[in-house]
């Protein structure tokens, strides 16, 4: 039995990482702003808006008070991915998204570093996106956040010792989010067509990648950023 911290695990790929961890027998610490729709006496639940300056350093300061350090793994599916131009990047808008989706990840991480978070052997897995390595309209902010998180998962994989970190890097995931952008992006669902030749990727795909990543097969692997994209980079 180990213990796992997710954050976003009230929904997508949060939610399917901590239902079948929960499954597995683990203990898992689901980390969002709504309370998971799942019933386990081995899930701790914090509310948490990741949004908010400061947020992941209040968190882990939380776990330590709990007695809930250290820990076996973090899955950080915690994201927003804002559809607009370039001209709509306002400064609020832009520091709201890389606080979810960067900021708030490297005060976790460095927090759990200082507070003795860590177990040897910590497996953490980050989800990030294609669009960091190929641009597409109206992300460019969404695109700027992932490319930072995945050279932050290269420099800690360097700095944290007897840590392992790695980020998968997503296509398209059949998710709420991704029907969210289908409804804003008319037109959307007909490209991922023409984006996908693999197809729009399962949910449960994606915890069989973080299920690898956490599991002791991946021991070797350290400050890598796994293409997992149904064709989209070819």
């Amino acid at each position: 039995m180990k213990r796992y911290l997710i954050t976003g695990a009230s929904s997508g790929i949060g939610k399917t990482c901590t239902e079948n961890l929960l499954e597995q027998g683990n203990d898992v610490i689901a980390v969002s702003r709504s309370v998971p729709s799942i019933t386990n006496e081995r899930l701790v639940h914090f509310e948490c808006d990741l949004s908010l300056p400061g947020s992941g350093i209040k968190l882990v300061e939380k776990l330590k008070d709990r007695k809930l350090l250290p820990i076996d793994g973090v899955v950080h599916c915690a994201g927003v991915a804002p559809l607009l131009k370039i001209s709509e990047n306002e400064l609020e808008k832009v520091e709201g998204a890389y606080e979810v989706n960067l900021f708030s990840f490297i005060d976790i991480m460095d927090t759990l570093k200082n507070r003795g978070g860590y177990c040897k052997g910590t497996k953490i897995v980050v989800l990030s996106s294609v669009v960091s390595s190929r641009g597409s309209n109206r992300q460019s902010l969404y695109a700027g956040t992932k490319a930072a998180l995945e050279e932050v998962v290269r420099c800690y994989a360097e700095s944290i010792e007897d840590v392992r970190i790695n980020a998968i890097v997503s296509g398209a995931v059949r998710t709420d989010m991704l029907q969210k952008l289908e409804a804003e992006s008319p037109g959307l669902e007909d490209r991922m067509k023409k984006y996908y030749p693999l197809g729009v990727i399962d949910v449960e795909k994606i915890w069989e990648a973080v299920e690898f990543l956490l599991s002791d097969k991946s021991d070797i692997i350290n400050g890598v950023c796994f293409p997992y994209d149904s064709g989209y980079l070819l």
